[in-house]
């Protein structure tokens, strides 16, 4: 688990010579329209489900367009999936390409659409229109539906990217 290995790091931060260990502190992209950043300013401690560190989050008050511009500017690496039309990177399940970067007439002969880069993306507010809803925590005896429905909202989407 992340959180397990983050135990072990802030555990173990103790330097050479001594039995004194340190504050440890990350320095986080967080920004503020970010799900998990409710309530986090500049440094914010770490969650109560967390070992105790503190988060440090320079950005936090950047937009989408920001990040791009920082990122191109000073010709930073990237995740490559980024160039492929995602703009916002979840898991295998819950991501696919954000629509509104869909090229017109840009499907090849197998039908495959294609994306412009994340850093072309014009309404930033599209940001996560990739990240499908996920299903409730809470399993209920209808599990068909909530499956269902994201069966139906990945359609759409592969609808809408063609299109």
């Amino acid at each position: 688990k992340f959180s397990e290995g983050l135990k072990t790091l802030v555990t173990h931060n103790v330097p050479q010579n001594s039995n004194v260990s340190f504050p440890v502190a990350f320095v986080l992209g967080t920004r503020a329209t970010d799900p998990n950043a409710r309530g986090q300013g500049t440094f914010a401690p770490s969650s109560h489900y967390m070992p105790p560190f503190m988060r440090v989050n320079p950005v936090l008050e950047w937009t989408y367009g920001h990040v791009w511009h920082f990122l191109r500017l000073f010709h930073l690496p990237y995740c490559g999936l980024y160039d492929q039309g995602y703009t916002s990177l979840g898991t295998t399940k819950d991501t696919i390409p954000c629509p509104a970067l869909t090229v017109p007439g840009g499907n090849t002969t197998n039908a495959i659409p294609r994306y412009w880069p994340a850093y072309m993306l014009r309404d930033w507010d599209q940001e996560r229109a990739g990240r499908l809803s996920k299903p409730k925590a809470n399993k209920t005896v209808d599990d068909t539906s909530s499956s269902s429905a994201r069966t139906t909202q990945l359609s759409a989407m592969t609808v809408i990217s063609k299109s």
